[in-house]
């Protein structure tokens, strides 16, 4: 079995929890080790599923423009719909879907507020940070990919989500998804400018694990049936694992901590039902 030192695991470790400009440096030394150039790094975008580089930051660069300059329908001919946007009231999230290019415009202000306006006009475009999801904007504000219609717009690439709240995860239980049998998979999609992931909780009545990032990091290497978290995937899957025959149906709460390098922490939970 394969295993790391602790130093390596928590190198990796930072890129998995949203530190682009590491990620960029992490870039420029496997350019220096290798010099010829890989496929990633002929194209920043590629685990995106974006093949064209140029095309996709002059996508990017007119849209700064555009919502810059307040041009609310060619704003919108960028964007994907139906566009999942999502935020927060008195601690509650809220998640509204957004149908029509038509409803997008009506709803302008209140989809594209200042924390979103400001995260696209401070995104610079050498240090958008990228995963198999899609290209991210700020802290999570925004994730753009290549389109999946051909509504609309004759666009490649187009905003599919907004998020608007101080953290966001996505929980994947879909059964027909593989990366689900005896397990479920999360990843974070917003956060806080400064945290970091630290450490994921599963708490029921019938048990409790608790595993930091890097625990997380070394469970996927491990062969042991006992519930447990794990980061793996080139780093990118989230995943709690657990005995789906033991454990389906039991009702727990799965909690994210973020923490800040003051010690700072957030704390994100939901209620899940092992299925």
């Amino acid at each position: 079995m394969k295993k790391f030192t602790n130093a390596i695991i928590v190198a990796t470790v930072l890129s998995v929890v949203f530190l682009p400009g590491l990620q960029k440096e992490m870039s420029v030394v496997a350019a220096v080790k290798n010099p010829s150039p890989t496929v990633e790094q002929k194209n920043p975008y590629y685990v995106a599923g974006i093949d064209d580089a140029k095309a996709f930051e002059s996508y990017f660069t007119s849209l700064q423009k555009e919502i810059k300059a307040g041009d609310k329908n060619s704003v919108a001919n960028r964007f994907e719909f139906p566009l999942t946007v999502s935020s927060e009231k008195n601690g509650e999230d809220i998640e509204i879907i957004i149908k029509t290019k038509q409803e997008f415009i009506q709803k302008y202000d209140q989809i594209l507020t200042k924390s979103v306006k400001d995260a696209f006009m401070n995104q610079k475009v050498t240090e958008l940070f990228v995963k198999y999801t899609g290209v991210m904007v700020g802290t999570g504000e925004a994730w753009i990919a290549p389109k999946n219609t051909q509504e609309n717009t004759k666009e490649q690439y187009s905003v599919y989500a907004i998020n608007d709240k101080m953290i966001g995860v996505k929980v994947d239980q879909d059964a027909t998804n593989p990366m689900n049998k005896d397990a479920f998979t999360f990843y974070v999609d917003k956060f806080s400018k400064g945290y970091t992931l630290e450490k994921m909780e599963w708490k029921s009545n019938e048990k409790t694990i608790v595993n930091t990032v890097e625990q997380a990091v070394e469970n996927d290497f491990s062969e042991s049936n006992e519930p447990k978290f794990t980061i793996g995937g080139s780093l990118q899957i989230h995943r709690f694992n657990y005995d789906a025959q033991m454990m389906k149906g039991q009702k727990g709460v799965l909690t994210l901590t973020f923490k800040n390098e003051a010690n700072q922490k957030l704390v994100w939970k939901k209620n899940i039902v092992l299925k």
